[in-house]
C-alpha cells in the first residue's frame, strides 16, 4: 500500500474510533428540557392534559431533535406509573414542536407560556408540546412525567428525566 493511502486509511480509522468513543460516552443529555406549563382541558372531548416544555441545546447550536415515543406518567398522589408509546395501543396522545415563532403558529400554546419567566424566543429554543388524551375524567393538581429525547450524538441512547409537574385548570 502506498504511504499516502496507508496514512489516510489509519487517519480515517482513528477518526471513526474517536467518533464512536465520544458518542458512546453520552451520559448526560445534550439538551435542557424545562417544563413551562401543564394545563387540564376539560372543555375538550376527550379531556386533555397539555404539557409544554422548553428545549434548548447545551451547545447553544440547533441540533437535530429526535423525538422518542416513550413516555411515563402518574397522576396525583400515590398513583401507579404508566408507560405508553405514542401511536401504539389506544392512546391518542400527540406531540408538536414549535420554534421561536410559536406565537404565530399556535396562539393557544403561546398564551399558555408567554407569562412564564423561563419563556424565551431565542434562536436555539424549541417548544415541545405533549397533548395527553383520556388520562383522567377529573382534574388532578399534579403529575409526574418521565421523558427523554434520543441523543443526536448517539442515536441509540435516550436519557430520561423525571419531572414533577403542577397542573393548572
Amino acid at each position: 500500500m502506498k504511504p499516502f493511502l496507508k496514512t489516510l486509511t489509519y487517519g480515517f480509522l482513528l477518526l471513526l474510533l474517536l467518533n464512536n468513543n465520544a458518542a458512546s460516552q453520552v451520559n448526560d443529555p445534550s439538551y435542557i428540557l424545562t417544563p413551562l406549563k401543564a394545563k387540564y382541558a376539560d372543555s375538550t372531548n376527550p379531556k386533555e392534559i397539555v404539557l409544554v416544555f422548553k428545549h434548548y441545546s447545551k451547545s447553544g447550536q440547533i441540533e437535530k431533535l429526535i423525538i422518542s415515543g416513550k413516555l411515563t406518567y402518574s397522576l396525583g398522589d400515590n398513583s401507579q406509573e404508566k408507560t405508553e408509546i405514542l401511536g401504539q395501543g389506544t392512546n391518542k396522545h400527540t406531540v408538536a414542536i414549535f420554534g421561536k415563532d410559536v406565537m404565530v403558529k399556535s396562539n393557544y400554546v403561546y398564551d399558555l407560556i408567554k407569562d412564564n419567566p423561563k419563556f424565551s424566543t431565542d434562536d436555539n429554543v424549541r417548544f415541545i408540546v405533549f397533548t395527553l388524551r383520556n388520562l383522567t375524567d377529573k382534574y388532578v393538581d399534579k403529575m409526574t412525567f418521565t421523558y427523554g429525547l434520543w441523543e443526536p450524538l448517539d442515536e441509540s441512547k435516550r436519557i430520561e428525566t423525571k419531572y414533577e409537574i403542577p397542573i393548572d385548570r
